[in-house]
């Protein structure tokens, strides 16, 4: 079993941080989590590989170093996030909220952002965002794009 704690400590529970899953597996590698509250989780570095986390509410959670690889976010809530240095190879995040988010440095090759809502996000020194797929993706001038990156050319919408 697996329990993913917040990244939060309450001081009513003598400053342990709160549990706010419990997984039957060993890892979570392709685990279905798919519409799961997580927000504020401490998954910094986890093996999420093929997970499956559509729609689930992963708002300001620590996914630093995470390896995200082919994992199903469709539509999940990724507002403020920490995604620094998380591998997103081939990840599916359609219509995902990333909002604020912090995706310096993390890999994109084969993702799909299609329709994300990547507004004030951060990816300064994303790595193989060319080769991701970012149509109709709406930013806006608060977002942070890595260099030689133009994302109107790719198809993403700018709002003022």
């Amino acid at each position: 079993m697996i329990v993913i704690r917040s990244k939060h400590r309450r001081w009513w529970r003598l400053w342990r941080p709160m549990a706010l899953l419990r997984v039957e597996c060993a890892v979570l590698r392709g685990a279905d989590l798919a519409a799961s509250w997580l927000e504020g989780a401490n998954l910094r570095g986890e093996e999420l590989a093929g997970a499956k986390l559509a729609r689930a509410d992963l708002a300001g959670a620590d996914l630093s170093h995470a390896n995200l690889e082919q994992a199903d976010l469709a539509g999940a809530n990724l507002a403020d996030a920490d995604l620094r240095g998380a591998n997103l190879d081939r990840a599916n995040l359609e219509g995902a909220n990333l909002r604020s988010a912090n995706l310096a440095g993390a890999r994109f090759r084969g993702a799909n952002l299609k329709e994300a809502d990547l507004r004030a996000a951060n990816l300064l020194g994303a790595r193989m965002l060319g080769g991701a797929t970012v149509q109709g993706a709406v930013y806006n001038r608060e977002t942070k794009w890595t260099a030689k990156f133009d994302p109107r050319e790719r198809g993403a919408v700018k709002q003022h």
